[in-house]
């Protein structure tokens, strides 16, 4: 080989090298630009088409119009444009997530109409059932695992008792149960309330749930002294507790709490009967939206969009034919639980859902809501809080109270205060030229003829601290008036329930002088409560002879007793 071959190959070397860089060049400036311009206008494509079909069925004008010739610049421009008229300018965010179970009144939560309307304020709605593991959820609230959650009030003070912190607090106000959760007995074993007062008596429920407050209500609220401190036999749901009413024999001193559909399949039982259930109160037995404390303060936007998301979802089942009806019925089949068509009824009658004017009274920012010993249409939320409290205090249901007394370190207002100074209106309305919801009414009692009073149905005799008057006298003492003023409370907390006053005389000395003394401090006590916003309809007073009197032995101190019924259904 002659010396010249090496450097020829290295000049074809050199040659290659330069067209394979004048190549990857050329491919660099103009073919890739191009291959990304047409994989970025193949997304922009697939985008618009999506949200033009979502503009479109939302019902939309001025959807933009595009074809295939069109550039990737101009099918940008349209997505953006898209994205403006279905958010209202506001750019998504990162998801928020709440937290719940399959309980039927969380329907709403689980509607599309809800998911479009956070949508449409540019939140992704991500769910995550639990199974009503409360104290599960509120470590997601406090890990920031979750933004916001479901609880009914008192399961959240609970979990917040057993946590030792509150990282979350209520926004709104989601439902009341007015009768979806109650007490059923065998009437052979127990036909009253009062007849609870047994050592023998056990509660059958399921733990943390609303159905042991109904229970702890019932323990707080009568006079039950011979009950266990410990009455409580577990069980893993409604299901296992109407299995094991369905067990039992009439005459056993068991008392059943049960939520629907299950307490209609109880009642289906022969010689079943209920007690009490939860429309004879108000405030206790109360579902929530709280708000991590953290995701309150960085996002207030976020957690009223979440609020108005809401109402407007609500007012929408509302308006639709069937009503909640028809959501439960579908919203049941979803998840698995089909009811029927007597369940959901059942169901949904004894759920109240709360509209926004209802919450707006709950949280003090209109009129409607009951103060301490009057009725109302809905219950303070800082009363419930403050109420539900005392009840798991003094019924062991925990050993500390998370709010330190201040129920309003738990509750956030500004939320629903924006709305309502706003204007806002579920159906879209903004202004006076919308008419607010109703606040609807818990029904009125009416006034009793003598004949009337006599045909009620026991309930029981309610728990209060002896009422002390002056030696003597029907004067009430200050101890005494600090007794009606909590009895006055309870009153409120039961709104169906008329209450007989019975001033009991002692059987020794002068009998008519002590029947005398003890008609004049029972009307003493029925004065003071109505001073308190009892109204008198719901009063009689009553002076026991010393043969009836339930203060009737020689000796024993004269005094006065409640006992409430309700008019038999």
């Amino acid at each position: 080989m002659s010396s010249g071959a090496p450097v020829r190959w290295f000049g074809v070397a050199l040659l290659w090298l330069f067209l394979i860089a004048i190549a990857s060049g050329g491919y660099m400036l103009l073919v890739q630009p191009y291959l990304n311009d047409k994989h970025v206008y193949s997304e922009y494509r697939a985008q618009y088409v999506k949200l033009a079909a979502d503009a479109q069925l939302r019902g939309f004008a001025n959807v933009p119009k595009l074809d295939e010739s069109d550039s990737g610049a101009r099918h940008q421009a349209a997505v953006d444009a898209l994205r403006v008229l279905l958010t209202g300018g506001v750019t998504i965010t990162e998801p928020i997530t709440i937290a719940l179970d399959s309980f039927s009144g969380y329907a709403i939560l689980r509607t599309d109409a809800f998911r479009n309307e956070l949508a449409n304020q540019g939140l992704k709605l991500e769910l995550a059932d639990d199974g009503a593991d409360y104290a599960k959820r509120l470590l997601a609230l406090r890990d920031g695992r979750v933004q916001m959650a479901t609880f009914p009030i008192d399961a959240y003070i609970k979990a917040s008792a057993e946590l030792g912190e509150s990282p979350a607090t209520i926004v709104f106000v989601i439902d009341e149960t007015v009768g979806a959760d109650a007490m059923v007995a065998y009437a052979a074993g127990i036909p009253t309330i009062d007849a609870l007062n047994s050592p023998d008596t056990m509660f059958v429920v399921t733990p943390n749930s609303p159905s042991e407050t109904l229970a702890r209500v019932v323990m707080a609220s009568f006079e039950l002294p011979k009950l266990r401190v410990d009455p409580f036999v577990r069980a893993s749901g409604a299901a296992e507790v109407l299995a094991a009413l369905k067990k039992s024999k009439p005459n056993e001193k068991k008392a059943f709490i049960l939520w629907e559909p299950y307490v209609t399949q109880a009642l289906r039982v022969p010689g079943t009967h209920v007690l009490l259930d939860s429309g004879d109160f108000r405030g206790y037995i109360v579902d929530v939206i709280v708000a991590r404390r953290e995701f309150v303060l960085e996002h207030p936007e976020r957690v009223r969009s979440v609020c108005e998301g809401y109402f407007r979802a609500a007012y929408q089942v509302r308006q639709q034919t069937g009503g909640f009806k028809s959501l439960v019925e579908v919203d049941s089949k979803a998840l698995g639980l089909s009811l029927t068509p007597e369940q959901s009824e059942h169901l949904v009658n004894g759920v109240w859902w709360k509209n926004t004017t209802e919450n707006y009274a709950h949280f003090g920012l209109q009129s409607g809501a009951q103060s301490s010993g009057t009725r109302g249409n809905v219950s303070r939320i800082e009363d419930s809080i403050r109420a539900i409290v005392s009840v798991l205090l003094r019924t062991g249901g925990i050993t500390r109270d998370p709010t330190q007394g201040n129920p309003a370190s738990i509750v956030y207002s500004a939320a629903l205060k924006g709305m309502l100074e706003s204007g806002f209106h579920p159906a879209g309305l903004i202004g006076q030229a919308a008419s607010p919801e109703a606040m609807r009414s818990i029904g009125e009692l009416q006034a009793l003829t003598p004949a009337a009073w006599d045909t009620l149905a026991p309930v029981g005799r309610l728990q209060v601290e002896r009422i002390v008057f002056a030696r003597g006298t029907g004067t009430l003492t200050e101890h005494g008036k600090l007794a009606l003023d909590r009895l006055a409370d309870v009153l409120a907390s039961f709104p169906r329930y008329y209450v007989t006053i019975r001033g009991s005389a002692r059987s020794d000395g002068d009998a008519e002088a002590n029947r005398a003394l003890a008609e004049l401090r029972a009307n003493a006590a029925a004065e003071y409560l109505k001073s308190k916003g009892i109204e008198v309809i719901r009063l009689r007073v009553v002076a026991a002879s010393p043969e009836t009197g339930l203060a009737g032995t020689s000796g024993e101190a004269q005094t006065v007793t409640f006992t409430v019924g309700q008019v038999p259904f």
